[in-house]
């Protein structure tokens, strides 16, 4: 068939096999408006179908500048672009807004980034820097774990002097709170340590203060509760290298003698 002279409409019966090249090698499917390759009834828009090992649909940039590149439109508007980034990470952009790399998987490390192009980890997330939501719907952390519910758990960093924070809110009102619980089901929890030996196993090395307690209301004291069940006696106790020191405890069996 010779179209060299002119521009020239090729129209095919209304089947699904309209026509068909090399045995499956191309078909188009005129009933349906698709195209296969490797299949006689494609059941998308373009479909490639390998029945003896992967199928590949390979897009390949020549060197020097030119990236490799999918591009996903809505009414013919640029919405996603996913592509090799240059440094050789698989890289989504974001065409609808202005936050241009949304998220990369690093090809070396496999890691993934959203919000970084040079992801440090397994799972690294970088946001902007806000002190945790009091009200509305609107969180400012940087990353947030949901539920069927409405709890959720925020993290984020706060403005200067810059810690870290974790809140559990209600995402329907960012002015509800909600408990936090760390080992519900057992085990200890270390500050400073990374072997815990009691429920709350506080450690340092330096000269400061290990444990603060401070309340700023203007008509409540700084209040440590030690409350022991079962009539058992309630002990605050000062040791030295293991070694017990003094101790200040209420006889359970007596709760006006300390």
């Amino acid at each position: 068939i010779d179209l060299s002279d002119a521009t020239k409409d090729v129209t095919l019966n209304a089947a699904v096999d309209a026509i068909n090249f090399d045995s499956n090698t191309l078909s188009i499917d005129a009933s349906n408006n698709r195209v296969g390759v490797g299949t006689a009834a494609p059941g998308y828009d373009f479909e490639v179908v390998n029945a003896s090992t992967n199928a590949i649909l390979g897009i390949n940039a020549a060197e020097g500048g030119s990236l490799p590149t999918l591009l996903l439109k809505t009414a013919d508007n640029n919405r996603w672009n996913i592509r090799n980034n240059g440094s050789n990470n698989l890289g989504f952009y974001d065409y609808g807004g202005s936050a241009g790399e949304r998220m990369v998987i690093a090809t070396s490390s496999g890691n993934v980034g959203i919000g970084t192009t040079a992801p440090k980890t397994i799972f690294h997330a970088v946001g902007a820097t806000g002190n945790p939501a009091t009200s509305g719907t609107t969180p400012t952390a940087i990353a947030r774990f949901d539920s069927t519910y409405n709890s959720v758990l925020d993290i984020g960093q706060h403005a200067s002097p810059y810690a870290m924070w974790i809140q559990a809110h209600d995402k329907s009102n960012l002015a509800q709170y909600y408990n936090l619980s760390l080992q519900p089901d057992g085990g200890n929890v270390g500050i400073g340590t990374a072997a815990p030996s009691n429920n709350l196993h506080v450690y340092s090395d330096a000269a400061d203060t290990v444990l603060k307690i401070e309340n700023d209301h203007a008509s409540a004291d700084a209040l440590l509760v030690i409350d022991s069940s079962n009539n058992r006696d309630s002990y605050i106790r000062w040791s030295e290298n293991g070694t017990t020191k003094w101790q200040l405890y209420n006889d359970g069996s007596d709760s006006d003698k300390l």
